[in-house]
């Protein structure tokens, strides 16, 4: 891989992991339609990477106000023990899902399955955007929810963020709660995703140039860094664009 690929695939991870429009659909696609090649998987691991340094730096202060509420009471009532609880509970019903898609995820994937799932992730896009505030806290029942929907997001082409923000906005949660919660949850599931294909890498596996894949890392962690900054100041000019965004691709791969 050259080097200004690298740059394009960091770029892509970076804008689409928490854009409602699936990262890995959209590196599927690169992969497939843009270089014709599969991506080395020392490549993807470092892209997430850079995804999860931005994201622990972006809300460094609420995950320290979730550590401090297991022994102090904390000073952002959001974020207090309850919620830290309910969020390690969905990440455990989420890496439960994880590990049964797998399977079908790394042998079954192909280009109608992802069809399927950027027209399911418009479509919870487009409607939760319909969604009023209704709630200003989490419901335990709202958090397995989350948990099990966000393991579906496995699957290429629907989007971690799409679904996860989306069923927040339609339990009726303010849409920054909403987007944090996502953030927060997407910690877990990069860190989990990163360990699990730790165990392959090795020197003889890692074919990408190492300035390929700091180039890539730094692209996909500016894009990443900027996304989260966007989303949270301007979710509802954007959000409902993505939606419409993942339902156009979908309806191109199908004349494609």
């Amino acid at each position: 891989m050259q080097w200004f690929e690298g740059i394009i695939l960091g770029l892509i991870q970076g804008v689409t992991e928490f854009l409602p429009i699936s990262s890995s659909g959209h590196v599927w696609l690169a992969e497939h339609l843009l270089f014709r090649q599969p991506v080395d998987m020392s490549f993807i691991v470092f892209m997430h990477l850079a995804s999860l340094l931005a994201v622990l730096i972006f809300l460094r202060k609420e995950l320290i106000h979730l550590v401090q509420s297991f022994y102090r009471v904390p000073h952002d009532y959001f974020f207090n023990r309850t919620l830290a609880l309910q969020l390690i509970w969905a990440t455990l019903i989420t890496t439960l899902c994880g590990l049964l898609l797998k399977d079908f995820v790394s042998h079954q994937m192909n280009q109608t399955i992802l069809l399927i799932s950027l027209f399911c992730t418009s479509a919870m896009v487009i409607i939760s955007s319909l969604g009023r505030v209704r709630l200003e806290e989490c419901s335990w029942i709202m958090m397995s929810s989350l948990g099990l929907i966000q393991g579906l997001a496995a699957l290429p082409g629907i989007s971690r963020s799409g679904v996860t923000v989306g069923l927040l906005l339609l339990w009726g949660l303010p849409k920054k709660k909403a987007v944090d919660i996502s953030f927060l949850l997407s910690i877990p599931v990069i860190m989990g995703s990163v360990l699990l294909f730790l165990p392959e890498l090795n020197a003889t596996t890692i074919n990408t140039p190492v300035h390929t894949i700091v180039l890539s890392f730094v692209a996909a962690f500016m894009a990443t860094y900027a996304v989260i900054r966007l989303l949270r100041k301007s979710l509802e000019k954007i959000w409902i664009f993505c939606g419409i965004w993942c339902f156009i691709l979908a309806a191109g791969l199908m004349l494609y």
